[in-house]
Order: C-alpha cells, then sequence, then structure tokens
C-alpha cells in the first residue's frame, strides 16, 4: 500500500499504526507487517512483541485496538509517500496518525486529514 501525504513540519514524529487486536495464532515470532517513509529503509514492526501474556491481550480485546507505536524522522515538510508492505496475513491495519507533537493525545487519535491537491 501506498498514502501520500502532506506536513508543514519536519523532525522527530511519533508515527501510531492502529490495529486489530490478532492472537499469534501460528506460535511464531509474531505477525509482522512493514512500512517505510520516502526513500527510508523498511522497518519491520512484530504486531505481537511484547504482548505474550494473557493480561496483555485481554486489554487489547477490551479496548478493542492494538496501537503500535514507532518514531520515525521527516527529513523536509511536503509531501512524502508512507509505503506499508503485508508480511504475515494476519495483520488488520485501521489507521495510521503522524504526529509532530502538536496535537494533544486521545484515545481515538486525531481526526482524519484530507490532501488536496
Amino acid at each position: 500500500l501506498s498514502y501520500r501525504f502532506y506536513t508543514t513540519h519536519k523532525g522527530d514524529a511519533t508515527l501510531k499504526f492502529y490495529l486489530a487486536p490478532t492472537l499469534n495464532i501460528w506460535n511464531t515470532a509474531g505477525h509482522e507487517f512493514a512500512y517505510a517513509i520516502d526513500d527510508q529503509a523498511p522497518v519491520m514492526v512484530n504486531i505481537n512483541q511484547g504482548l505474550e501474556s494473557e493480561q496483555a491481550w485481554r486489554k487489547l480485546v477490551a479496548a478493542t485496538i492494538n496501537i503500535n507505536t514507532q518514531q520515525v524522522f521527516i527529513q523536509k515538510p511536503g509531501l512524502h509517500t508512507l509505503k506499508i508492505w503485508a508480511i504475515s496475513p494476519a495483520v488488520v491495519l485501521e489507521k495510521m496518525e503522524l504526529n509532530f507533537s502538536l496535537d494533544k493525545p486521545s484515545f481515538l487519535g486525531a481526526p482524519v486529514s484530507y490532501y488536496h491537491p
């Protein structure tokens, strides 16, 4: 998948992936996907890492969301492309959010913004 987005800022940012809670049903190292911004190297993300306990799983199911937070660097303001690769078939991506720490945190995340060229 490729998503084009526009920023008015540059520098360190937080990229949140909102995912459906998914059990590691194959008992592998975990379900994975990869992402890259612009021409940066792809980053592998294991959505089950750190969630091996029953208590952690119950918390995800109760919230009906698994929020995976990644630290990223945006080199310049302007138009960018976020690329996402499916590695495991059980990953369900619901939403992405890029934040330069300018917004107040909320459970549902920021509202949708649209880029109109």
